[in-house]
């Protein structure tokens, strides 16, 4: 073999064959560099890997078309067989020196992470798996591209089969999604790809009997299979092409996700044709029917332990046999969120619904590490297609049923999450926060700021934005939802002209899997007994009697009510007969505070309030976000001062939230310290322990989205109070749980270094084509002489 692999190097690097191999991929290497690194001054070096494997279609096919096609033509391979040299050393030898000359490029791509380095930060983890994946995927496709050429007489015919061959394994996975999904259509589409491989696999070994085999080992058990239960191959031809197509296993390496069972499988795909190609050099010596029969056994045996050793690695949890090499973290579960799941003692199952039964990467990686995490979860993928009734009982619909406005209630790779308590239904389109300023958007927000942008001829990219992968928490707090003993709705006041508390408050909840709605009392005899808590933020109008009587019974019941008011609000009286119910009171007048250290912008009526420590509220802010760094003090502009009416005799405890300096005042009177935020509690009864809850903040203005945008740390506040009532406090966890960021640094490139670089790539290109040029005229030179 030792012989064989020199003589097969040589042979590359001293025809113009090599040398242009050589060439142009690292010429390739160099144009997907400069174009998506430099350029775009990214330094994530799986994303300009896409052209180079794309050329691996015209590539590979040109380096292996003249390994067997010159010694087929010359009668050379039977000199060879008739030496003592076995055929797998003929194989492997040639493979061997054909994989060396292809891993001159990949050496050069694999030094262009350090390169890139010099500019900023780079994950080289994610980098160097890509480059990996990109490796073994030339190794795969040489050694199919081998055993393509090992019949053949003509280097032409190698080429063209080889790239015919590769352009169905490279452009497969997209085609197929144009067949229909039906059984039958996918039961024809398997038959006749099985078909062809047996044609060609008879082709190209020249041995029918391998053909036939190759054809019927899944033609019978396919057909025997579609019989017995024919819902199994729904849009099963394309899952099959995903799984069999060598350049699909990049994806996930490009994402950030190791996948062992990935590197199995195109290792497998190399041994396997390249022990083909060994049966089928062997059956070049002497060509006698017995010596076929007994090429069959190995065959097949060697077949089946590659077969065996994948669906092995596919049983094995991919907790084991995956890695998050993303260098962010992302398909990692947190602290919080990994001892959540650890400690989980209720069944709950995860669905996540798929179109065709074909997975998200990202998504499944994920929900893949919760069951790992814990015996009690349990994840499985629903191929939608197939069964699109399956979330009839989830959202009323059928997946594929639009609502009124046209538009499908739920999208694909949405979540369901149940127990045996309840479910709650979680749409992929809320996966995914982007972060603008100090701003943060959900999706649909982001998309309709870009369109809002791009009208006013400004770019959301130049102007930064950051993304974030919201996953993790988003599973965590669903299961939190679904475990909880009570859970209830949210429900915000309307019919009054309430004003919109800030939009992220809402996906807040939303991504934490509460539920929430709107309430109107005057078409409800009552607020329902299923509301963990109310909502009412500074209505314009004053209640009705009626609705603040509702209201009051509500809180008898053990409701518990978060308010929100203005200085206008203090003038309506049937609103303050609800904060009588706890104690509080509203005094009017807008409050001001000369210190300088408790106002902003010197705006004395734009409050920088004080947080009672003790309070468990701003004691979980300060201590949650304090210790990242972040200004963790609340900003209220014109509030006003809610005064306490009620005692510890009353059956109340009642809390100061946020108080001004000593140095506040109001219009009509001296400096003193005012308190905006109040948190008080009425037991209700004392057997059963059950209370009723009020949290009152004092300036409506804090929560609106202008103001907000600036001041996030308020819809913090908001959202910690809302998890100490209402039986919502079980919801913690999912408060301990960031976002990841996906957006990764960029790098400084100077405007120069993509024209250095592309002189650089050019020169290198230009010098291999012309040294590779010199080196065959002066050896035929040499010949001649």
């Amino acid at each position: 073999m030792d012989a064989i692999f020199k003589r097969e190097l040589r042979s590359h690097l001293t025809s113009i064959f090599g040398w242009i191999f050589i060439a142009v991929s690292i010429g390739i290497i160099g144009f997907s560099v400069i174009s998506t690194n430099l350029v775009s001054a990214v330094p994530q070096v799986e994303y300009g890997l896409n052209v180079p494997i794309m050329a691996m279609i015209l590539t590979i096919p040109f380096l292996c078309m003249r390994m067997f096609a010159p010694e087929n033509r010359s009668g050379n391979i039977k000199f060879l067989l008739s030496l003592p040299i076995k055929a797998h050393s003929i194989v492997l030898g040639k493979y061997l020196a054909a994989l060396t000359v292809f891993a001159i490029p990949t050496i050069v791509l694999a030094a262009i992470p350090l390169a890139l380095s010099v500019y900023g930060k780079v994950l080289f983890a994610q980098s160097y798996a890509s480059i990996l994946s990109y490796f073994l995927i030339g190794a795969a496709m040489i050694a199919i591209c081998m055993f393509i050429g090992v019949n053949s007489c003509r280097s032409w015919v190698t080429l063209a089969v080889g790239v015919l061959v590769s352009t169905v394994l490279y452009t497969g996975p997209v085609l197929t999604a144009y067949i229909p999904t039906a059984p039958t259509a996918s039961l024809i589409a398997i038959l006749s790809l099985a078909l062809v491989i047996g044609l060609l696999i008879w082709l190209l070994s020249g041995r029918l009997i391998f053909g036939a085999a190759a054809w019927g080992i899944s033609a019978i058990p396919t057909t025997i299979a579609y019989l017995v239960d024919p819902t199994i191959f729904n849009s099963l031809f394309r899952r099959i092409f995903l799984f069999i197509s060598p350049f699909e296993r990049i994806s996930r390496f490009m994402l950030g996700i190791f996948d062992l069972g990935d590197v199995i499988y195109l290792l497998s795909i190399a041994a396997l044709f390249l022990f083909l190609t060994c049966v089928a050099v062997e059956g070049k010596r002497g060509g006698t029917k017995r010596a076929s029969i007994r090429s069959i056994a190995p065959a097949v045996a060697s077949l089946a332990v590659i077969i065996s050793i994948n669906l092995a690695a596919c049983a094995i949890p991919a907790a084991f046999i995956t890695a998050d090499a993303s260098g962010l973290g992302i398909y990692s579960l947190s602290d919080a969120s990994h001892k959540f799941a650890s400690e989980a003692d209720e069944d709950v199952t995860v669905y996540l619904l798929s179109e065709q039964g074909i997975p998200d990467a990202q998504i499944e990686q994920i929900l893949l590490e919760y069951e790992a995490a814990s015996p009690h979860i349990d994840y499985k993928l629903v191929n939608i297609t197939a069964n699109p009734d399956f979330v009839l009982e989830y959202i009323g619909v059928s997946y594929y049923q639009v609502n009124g406005d046209g538009i499908r209630p739920l999208s694909n790779h949405s979540i369901i999450i149940e127990s045996a308590k309840r479910h709650t239904v979680i749409n992929s389109s809320t996966y995914y926060r982007y972060k603008v300023g100090s701003y943060y958007y959900s999706e649909s927000e982001f998309l309709l700021l870009c369109q809002q942008a791009a009208s006013e001829g400004y770019d959301i990219a130049q102007m930064g934005y950051e993304t974030f992968f919201d996953l993790d928490r988003i599973v965590v707090s669903g299961i939190e939802f679904v475990t909880l003993d009570n859970a209830g709705t949210v429900f915000t006041l309307t019919g009054h002209g309430e004003q919109a508390i800030d939009d992220s408050f809402y996906s807040s909840i939303r991504y934490q899997g509460i539920p929430y709605d709107e309430l109107d009392l005057d078409s409800a005899s009552s607020v329902p007994d299923f509301c963990s808590a109310l909502i009412i933020s500074a209505p314009t109008t004053d209640l009705s009697s009626d609705d603040a009587d509702k209201i009051i019974e509500y809180i008898g019941r053990g409701g518990d009510v978060i308010m929100i008011t203005s200085p206008e609000n203090t003038n309506m009286p049937n609103l303050l007969r609800v904060a009588e119910a706890f104690g509080l009171s509203a005094q009017s007048g807008i409050i001001s505070d000369s210190d300088k250290e408790h106002h902003t912008d010197g705006n004395s009526t734009h409050l920088i309030l004080d947080a009672n420590a003790d309070h468990p509220v701003s004691h979980y802010v300060s201590t949650s976000y304090q210790s990242q760094g972040g200004d963790v003090n609340a900003r209220f502009p014109n509030a006003h001062p809610i005064v306490k009416t009620g005692s510890s005799d009353d059956g109340l405890v009642i809390k100061e939230i946020f108080t001004t300096s000593q140095k506040a005042s109001l219009s009509s009177g001296g400096e003193r310290k005012y308190v905006t935020g109040y948190s008080a509690q009425r037991v209700i009864d004392n057997d059963t322990e059950n209370t009723a809850n009020l949290f009152w903040y004092s300036s409506y203005e804090a929560f609106s989205k202008e103001y907000v945008k600036e001041n996030p740390i308020n819809t913090v506040y908001l959202l910690v109070s809302l998890s100490y009532v209402g039986g919502t406090q079980d919801f913690e966890t999912s408060l301990d749980v960031d976002a990841r960021s996906i957006s990764g640094s960029f790098l400084n490139i100077p405007q120069s270094i993509p024209t250095v670089w592309g002189i650089a790539f050019g020169s290198i290109t230009l010098i291999i084509l012309c040294s590779g040029i010199a080196l065959i005229i002066s050896r035929r030179i040499g010949k001649r002489s």
